[in-house]
């Protein structure tokens, strides 16, 4: 199976490029950060008890919930192809901007995770709007945008850059998902 990695700083525009990835028939596995803190809202909307935890809570805890819920996730998957929206790597960036451990075996799952060496890197979209989800502010996501592209370029993979390609945002939608395209369905040489 091979498995690409969009990847970015938050709001770069990853999860719409991805949904319509998913439109045009391509299996795609949405980002399991935001999975995991949309479940935890819901559960706490059944359960005001229920003690939630994300990751402005602790980053720590966080990134090895999303490392483990990442590597099931990643487990489920069948077919040829699959464009996942963030990988277990990712939690390496954000661990260290947060200046926290990881388990070591981290790195011994991303070698077997056996994910393509390209990795399409998103640029930030010009204004960063938190959401429910969203909470950093924009100077970390900076941080954790800059941090993405060390941690995977020190891990030997080849960054390919997805630039604004419009102001527009359903034209920069239209042109990412063309680049993306372009790389993965081009013909073996």
């Amino acid at each position: 199976m091979k498995k690409y990695i969009i990847t970015g700083g938050p709001h770069s525009g990853k999860s719409r490029v991805i949904k319509r990835l998913e439109k045009l028939g391509l299996q795609v596995l949405h980002e399991t950060a935001r999975l995991i803190i949309e479940e935890d809202q819901e559960k706490k909307k059944l359960d005001p008890s229920y003690n939630q935890l994300y990751p402005w809570d602790d980053q720590s805890i966080f990134c090895r919930r999303c490392h483990e819920r990442q590597l099931e996730r990643e487990k489920e998957l069948s077919g040829d192809l699959v464009i996942l929206d963030r990988s277990i790597i990712d939690n390496l960036a954000y661990a260290a901007v947060e200046k926290i451990e990881l388990n070591p075996k981290i790195y011994n799952d991303i070698v077997d995770a056996g994910y393509e060496k390209e990795v399409f890197f998103f640029d930030l979209l010009p204004i960063y709007k938190t959401d429910s989800q969203r909470k950093d502010s924009e100077e970390q996501v900076k941080a954790v945008h800059r941090e993405l592209y060390n941690v995977y370029s020190n891990l030997g993979f080849e960054i390919i850059d997805i630039p604004l390609f419009s102001e527009d945002k359903n034209t920069n939608i239209m042109m990412r998902t063309e680049a993306v395209l372009q790389h993965i369905l081009k013909p073996p040489v």
